[in-house]
């Protein structure tokens, strides 16, 4: 797992799920890298939104938990996925 993800609860039944990807300076020095994480986690999640929806939470503050600079876009899905299928 190289990914950390706060839940908080929802407001509203009926609201749709927030997300918010944060990646430290420290981290990734370059601003390019750390926008290149946070597409391709928003192009993950938004592919898996469908099933993230049925969650009872409504607000997600996802993290790297290390520098994954070098992750592929399939690792990261995996690692997506892994949670999703943990928090059924």
């Amino acid at each position: 797992m190289v990914l950390r993800i706060r839940c908080y609860a929802k407001e509203k039944p009926e609201a749709p799920p927030l997300f918010a990807v944060v990646v430290l300076k420290k981290q990734y020095k370059t601003t390019a890298s750390r926008n290149i994480l946070k597409r391709r986690v928003f192009s993950v999640i938004h592919n898996n939104l469908s099933i993230i929806d049925k969650f009872r939470f409504g607000k997600y503050v996802i993290f790297p938990k290390t520098s994954v600079e070098n992750i592929s876009y399939d690792a990261l899905a995996q690692d997506i996925a892994a949670l999703i299928k943990q928090s059924l």
